[in-house]
């Protein structure tokens, strides 16, 4: 067994999610029939790969009395500030008898906003409730090896589609389902704090809580076993497509599918963040989301984060794209990144198809069929895919092939 204190992480330098998990635990009656009173159980973050040492969080006390609902927020405001309709963060709220003044640190320029979950009820008592939420994002368990079962629940997240409340920005929980599930562990367990306790303002009305914004990004830089990729920041420059080809996986995708869809192009203020707060020498970087990749050259801000993040890696960079924003400026500019792949999503040489095929104005398909020989006399390193759809002949495919 390990001391519980201090308390320390190997994937969150600051250590704030790993207090809330043992804060949280320490505050719910979790005794049942697996455990005794004031008993110290280990809590490890759950992941794919087994247990081990560096997904322990810390220890809790078993109790098994219920802390008092102001300790639930007051460990949630630790790292959340619940937010109104407008998605603006509430200045003060109250529970019981207990006032909070929660101070949101945004000197970095943005917010990460997200809706609150629908609450999923499993028992009568918030603790029930409660510890069906934890136990989706950690082990209970006796040591390192062989943690207890813990249950799992289907969240509901809501839905994907990133959207605007005024100058507001309200991201899908679904873009940190995978990547950052502590995200979702918060909003989730703030829904069923809500659905079982009130909070109101100063005047004592009721206050309605759609919304809740990180604290701090800065709570959420990792740290990485590796040094970062580049190309992960690349990533959130492709949330937007400027064709609508047939094929596209996306238009398969399951609207329930635990990856966010964007609305627009990623806005300035986060992907200043993002690079801000991406350290290759430290091996660190802002925590994950996963969003749906469309086409990554058309967003207005490549080139500048391109030179930029060049400036900080000499990586090779990696790019795919249906080819049609390779014009001779582009071309020009990739030649300047080297050493840089892409991959062009061809599909066909010939021109009619290629244009319906992709839904693709004419001028575009132009810049994607005549773009070979800059990058090859530019010595870009290139590779084509092709989709086989029903209406292509074997010999399309054959000559699309030799010609390229």
């Amino acid at each position: 067994m390990k001391d519980s204190s201090p308390i320390v992480s190997s994937r969150f330098p600051f250590g704030g999610q790993n207090d809330f998990f043992c804060r949280t635990l320490g505050l719910i009656d979790v005794s049942g029939s697996r455990f005794a009173i004031d008993e110290k159980i280990d809590v490890f973050e759950k992941r794919a790969a087994p247990v081990s040492d560096d997904a322990w969080l810390g220890t809790v006390p078993v109790s098994a009395v219920d802390g008092h609902p102001a300790d639930h927020l007051e460990a949630l405001l630790s790292l959340i500030v619940p937010c109104d309709a407008q998605a603006h963060p509430i200045a003060e709220l109250r529970c019981g008898e207990r006032v909070f003044r929660p101070v949101p640190e945004d000197g970095d320029g943005f917010c990460f906003v997200y809706p609150v979950p629908p609450a999923k009820r499993v028992g009568r008592h918030f603790h029930d409730d409660a510890l069906a939420v934890l136990s989706d994002y950690v082990w209970l368990g006796r040591g390192a090896v062989d943690p207890l079962p813990t249950p799992v629940t289907q969240p509901d997240l809501g839905a994907r589609l990133s959207r605007r409340i005024k100058a507001r920005e309200v991201q899908p929980l679904h873009g940190v389902a995978q990547s950052e599930p502590f995200i979702v562990a918060l909003g989730r367990y703030l829904a069923v704090f809500l659905a079982h306790h009130e909070i109101t303002d100063a005047a004592g009305t009721p206050l309605h809580v759609p919304f809740f914004q990180l604290r701090s990004a800065r709570d959420w830089i990792v740290q990485l076993p590796h040094v970062p990729s580049a190309n992960e920041l690349f990533a959130y420059l492709s949330r937007i497509c400027n064709i609508a080809c047939e094929f596209c996986y996306l238009f398969g995708n399951p609207e329930t599918i635990s990856i966010a869809r964007g609305a627009k192009t990623i806005s300035k203020p986060e992907m200043d963040l993002r690079m801000k707060l991406f350290t290759p020498e430290t091996r660190q970087r802002l925590f994950k989301a996963t969003w749906e990749i469309n086409e990554v050259l058309v967003d207005p801000k490549f080139e500048k984060v391109a030179r930029e993040l060049r400036r900080r890696s000499d990586e090779t960079f990696f790019f795919i794209t249906n080819g049609n924003p390779l014009t001779p400026a582009r071309c020009a500019l990739l030649e300047e990144l080297k050493p840089v792949e892409l991959i062009i999503s061809t599909n066909t040489i010939d021109f009619r198809n290629r244009s319906e095929l992709m839904h693709e104005k004419e001028t575009l398909t132009n810049v994607a069929l005549g773009c070979f020989e800059d990058l090859d006399a530019r010595e870009i390193c290139y590779g084509i895919s092709m989709v086989a759809m029903p209406d292509q002949s074997f010999d399309e495919l054959e000559a699309t092939i030799r010609a390229l």
